[in-house]
């Protein structure tokens, strides 16, 4: 079973892999980011499932270690291969990622602030954002939104903003969680640029296009 001490020896290795932390800083994430998020990385010597991975680590709501989330080293330009833990594991007992969203655990206080979520599809959507300013945000990272999902998410808020992205599989699984909740729930669908995530398009526009992005397409819907 994945536990805390494995998520301070990933974090640790990471700081003495030059190759670790070069893959980090061209993803545009910083030292800070890395201790805020408790970033790491498993040697490939390691005899673990992630060995030569990036690590993420996914906590609970509440602050509880569930399992890692990790990534192959490509070069920039080049996309790797996401693998999850199976969550079956862990801290509070059996669970699955369907129960869980990545990084509610931090952005709680900024949904109920805000008043409204900003839902995404992976880790780096949220880190890049959170960099960005943009704190009241969660990721489904490997799973569709689901029932669970939103009795979670609607503890802290009324309105969920989907940032999925622009793609037709992202769009098609925003229409999917809009069709199936929107009698439970406010729901808006962002249109992110053709093509681009949300970590994609913080490095592209400024956090006052996304805000006046979200601001549009609520007032679009009356």
């Amino acid at each position: 079973m994945a536990t805390f001490n494995d998520v301070k020896c990933f974090y640790n290795f990471l700081l003495k892999d030059k190759r670790a932390l070069q893959y980090y800083k061209e993803r545009g994430i910083t030292p800070e980011l890395i201790r805020e998020f408790k970033l790491g990385y498993c040697p490939s010597h390691k005899d673990h499932w992630a060995s030569g991975r990036i690590i993420i680590p996914f906590f609970d709501a509440y602050g509880n270690f569930l399992d890692f989330g990790t990534r192959k080293i490509t070069q920039p330009g080049k996309s790797g291969e996401w693998k999850n833990g199976n969550f079956y594991y862990t801290s509070i007992g059996r669970t699955e990622k369907g129960h869980h969203l990545y990084n509610l655990n931090k952005a709680k206080a900024y949904i109920l602030n805000k008043r409204y979520a900003i839902i995404t599809e992976g880790y780096f959507d949220v880190i890049t954002a959170w960099k960005s300013g943009i704190k009241n945000i969660v990721a489904t990272c490997g799973t569709a939104f689901t029932f669970t999902h939103m009795c979670l998410l609607s503890r802290y808020c009324d309105l969920f903003i989907f940032a999925y992205d622009g793609d037709s599989s992202g769009r098609a699984a925003a229409l999917k969680a809009e069709l199936a909740f929107k009698d439970y729930i406010g729901i808006v669908i962002l249109e992110l640029p053709l093509g681009y995530d949300l970590d994609d398009y913080f490095k592209n526009f400024s956090v006052e296009d996304f805000n006046v992005l979200i601001k549009e397409k609520i007032l679009s819907q009356g």
